[in-house]
């Protein structure tokens, strides 16, 4: 008797796991733009078929919907925890070129490329095609992961004189470039929406340990908030300008990162903070462009 409910127990664990699976392939399948990476040919022609039957009934197609909303969050959180990611579309013609591609940055009006993830040597001098470059590519640091879900991005670009990558990155020395572009957009290949982050600290820093101007870029986790809220109070300290823009340890930040040479191994640091839920982002550009930034030299 006890060996027979321990096969019941395990056969209903079975199929409890076989519905869940069942109900994450639907909703890969028929949710509108999700499609996976290694999604066969002959898959998609049969979602293709059943998705045109659902398209004939307005009522079914509603009734999915519903109940696809109502799946969400809990497909989310099983994506997550079992590390499932969906491609979004736009993304699939450069994932097939290069599967390094994790993302798309947009800063001011001189970015607009791709980022890369793998190492941080290999696209120091490589392109987005994976051949010999000198101005490399625009890559997150390899500490993180390509689907960035760590609280922090690292962004490397070289400084070419051509102005390719970060060579341009010099005109937010500039307090009136900063107010006209405050906001920079980074679009993970694995995410709906867009991240925005607003930009509060720029400044010059050594990467060489004992220098007076030597910054760490701090890696996650900190061993406490009171560090955490430290490391963020240094960055806004020494920023060229005191951008009215408060900084918190719930706020998640972009650091774009490029060669400065007005240092001993000199980086030019320039880091954002993500607008929080209900900011509004034409508000916060206003502040800024209304701001009289106080200079820290």
């Amino acid at each position: 008797m006890k060996r027979a409910g321990e096969i019941r127990k395990n056969i209903i664990c079975l199929l409890r796991r076989i519905s869940l699976l069942f109900c994450l392939g639907a909703a890969l399948l028929f949710h509108d733009g999700a499609t996976g990476v290694l999604a066969e040919s002959s898959m998609m022609a049969k979602t293709g078929q059943i998705r045109q039957k659902l398209a004939a009934s307005d009522s079914v197609r509603q009734k999915w919907n519903a109940y696809l909303q109502w799946l969400q969050p809990y497909l989310q959180r099983y994506m997550r925890t079992h590390r499932v990611y969906v491609l979004q579309p736009g993304f699939e013609e450069l994932y097939a070129a290069n599967p390094d591609i994790c993302g798309w940055l947009n800063v001011a009006d001189f970015v607009d490329e791709p980022v890369l993830w793998r190492d941080n040597s290999f696209y120091l001098d490589h392109g987005f095609d994976r051949e010999d470059s000198i101005d490399g590519a625009i890559f997150l640091d390899e500490r993180g992961e390509k689907y960035a879900e760590e609280p922090s991005l690292l962004v490397y670009g070289h400084n070419m004189k051509s102005g390719a990558m970060f060579g341009l990155m010099d005109y937010y020395r500039e307090a009136d470039y900063l107010k006209q572009y405050p906001i920079v957009t980074y679009q993970s290949a694995w995410e709906k929406e867009p991240r925005k982050y607003v930009l509060f600290s720029l400044f010059d820093a050594s990467m060489t340990p004992g220098n007076a101007e030597y910054q760490c870029i701090v890696w996650y986790p900190f061993q406490s908030r009171e560090e955490h809220q430290a490391y963020l109070d240094q960055l806004k300290a020494r920023s060229f300008y005191r951008v009215p823009i408060d900084v918190t340890v719930d706020d998640q930040l972009i650091t774009l990162v490029t060669c400065s040479y007005s240092q001993d191994n000199g980086r030019f640091l320039v880091t954002g903070r993500r607008l929080r839920a209900g900011e509004d982002e034409e508000e916060l550009r206003r502040v800024i462009a209304d701001s009289i930034f106080r200079t820290e030299k």
